[in-house]
C-alpha cells in the first residue's frame, strides 16, 4: 500500500496545519490491513480509485461483542421475517430497477446531490466492494447492504432500504444482522463507517465502540468520548477542500 497527505486548512496565528491522509491499494494489500490503518474507501471523484482516505471512524471487536437491551429489542422486531441471499459483486446482476430503488433511498434519506447515478456506478466496479447482501420478505424486496469484507473484517459500506421502512429501525437491523453473521463468520472486526455530526448518532446504540483518533483505535467503554466529539462536529465544520480533491472529476459539485 501506498500513502500520502493532501494539504487542507491552516492558522498560521496558532502553528496549525493541516493535512489530510490517503492510502492507495495495491496488488495483494488486504482490507483488513486498510482499515487497521484509520482508512475507508473513497467514492467522491469519477478519476479516482483503489484509494482510501483517513478519518474519525468506528469498529466493534467481535471477540466480545453483544448486542445490548435496544440492539435486541430491534433484532427482535425482525426476528426470522425477511431472509438473506449473498452475492459476489461479481455475480450480482445489476438492473434498472435496482438502480433506481438504491438511488431513490439516498434521495429520501440523503437529499438528490448525495448519491449522483455516476457515483453509485462508480461504487459497483470499486475493489473495495466485495459483496452485496440482498434481504427479502417472501417476494417482497427490503433492502440491499453493500459490503467491504475479507476473513478477518466486515465493513457496511452502504445499505438501501424501501420507504415504508424509514420509521422502523430498519437500517440499525441490517447493521445488527451482518454485525452478528460476521460475529459467528470468524470476523475479528466490524466496521461502521465514520461517525461525524448527528447523522452518525444511530451508531452509538452500538456499545463499547472503538474508534479511530488520526493515529490508533481507541476502545471507549460506553462511547462517551466519541458522543462527545460527534456533539461538537458542528463547531469544527469548514468549508474547505484538500489540495488532493481540488482538482478532481468531484461527484458532489453542482
Amino acid at each position: 500500500m501506498r500513502f500520502f497527505s493532501s494539504e487542507f486548512a491552516h492558522n498560521y496565528g496558532t502553528y496549525s496545519f493541516g493535512y489530510c491522509n490517503y492510502c492507495v491499494r495495491e496488488e495483494r494489500d488486504s482490507l483488513f490491513e486498510i482499515y487497521k490503518k484509520g482508512f475507508l474507501p473513497y467514492s467522491g471523484s469519477s478519476d479516482v480509485w483503489n484509494t482510501f482516505y483517513m478519518a474519525r471512524s468506528a469498529r466493534l471487536a467481535l471477540s466480545n461483542w453483544e448486542p445490548n437491551s435496544e440492539n435486541r429489542r430491534v433484532q427482535k422486531k425482525y426476528e426470522e421475517k425477511f431472509t438473506r441471499t449473498l452475492y459476489t459483486k461479481e455475480d450480482f446482476v445489476v438492473t434498472k430497477a435496482f438502480e433506481d430503488f438504491c438511488l431513490s433511498y439516498f434521495e429520501r434519506h440523503h437529499g438528490a446531490h448525495a448519491m449522483p447515478e455516476e457515483r453509485f456506478l462508480h461504487i459497483l466496479k470499486e475493489n473495495a466492494l466485495t459483496h452485496i447482501a440482498e434481504y427479502r420478505e417472501g417476494e417482497k424486496l427490503v433492502g440491499y447492504a453493500f459490503l467491504a469484507s475479507d476473513n478477518e473484517m466486515t465493513h457496511v459500506w452502504f445499505y438501501f432500504y424501501a420507504p415504508e421502512f424509514s420509521d422502523s429501525s430498519c437500517g440499525m437491523w441490517l447493521f445488527l444482522n451482518e454485525t452478528g453473521i460476521a460475529q459467528k463468520g470468524g470476523n475479528n472486526y466490524f466496521y461502521l463507517g465514520t461517525v461525524y455530526g448527528d447523522k452518525s448518532k444511530y451508531k452509538t446504540n452500538f456499545s463499547n465502540l472503538e474508534f479511530w483518533d488520526g493515529e490508533k483505535w481507541i476502545e471507549d467503554v460506553g462511547n462517551k468520548e466519541v458522543k462527545s466529539r460527534i456533539k461538537n462536529d458542528g463547531l469544527e465544520l469548514v468549508e474547505v477542500t484538500d489540495k488532493f480533491k481540488a482538482d478532481k472529476e468531484n461527484f458532489f459539485k453542482t
